[in-house]
């Protein structure tokens, strides 16, 4: 299984990489994602970074706290610049490092999670936009296996 650390690694690594494109690059069709290009898919990390953030902020028993950071990312505005929404997702992925077993709000299961559930979940979900925009760039997949084998199971990862 990949530890929380090594969670933290690839999230922070998948949105360097996806935020870090080029104009030109910015502008290329993500085929697995339609109607996206490398932009959107940044612009989508970015602000669910926000609404993440307020989640893993959150107490475990707080359903609203998905309302509350989808809000708030909808107040922010269209075409924002890849440097802001590097930030937006580094700002929940940052919120993760302190304790692994910290108690939270989690949307994917719609109530208690962790700060190590929410790496899982970052590490996996960044990794696939990553792999998204790589092959719609013609670049190398830098997901090792044992990343992979960590998305599909995280137990046995």
């Amino acid at each position: 299984m990949t530890d929380h650390a090594e969670r933290i690694v690839a999230a922070r690594s998948a949105i360097d990489y996806i935020c870090g494109r080029s104009d030109k690059e910015q502008a290329v069709p993500v085929p697995n994602c339609p109607g996206w290009t490398v932009y959107n898919a940044a612009s989508h990390i970015g602000r669910v970074g926000i609404a993440s953030q307020e989640m893993i902020s959150s107490a475990p028993d707080d359903p609203q706290s998905r309302e509350r950071g989808y809000e708030r990312s909808g107040r922010k505005p269209a075409g924002a610049p890849m440097a802001d929404l590097a930030a937006w997702a580094h700002s929940p992925v940052d919120g993760l490092v302190d304790d692994p077993d910290r108690r939270c709000y989690f949307s994917m299961t719609g109530g208690e999670g962790t700060a190590r559930l929410w790496a899982w979940h970052a590490a996996s979900e960044l990794g696939m936009h990553r792999l998204d925009v790589e092959a719609a760039l013609g670049h190398e997949h830098s997901m090792t296996s044992a990343q992979a084998l960590d998305a599909a199971d995280p137990i046995r990862g």
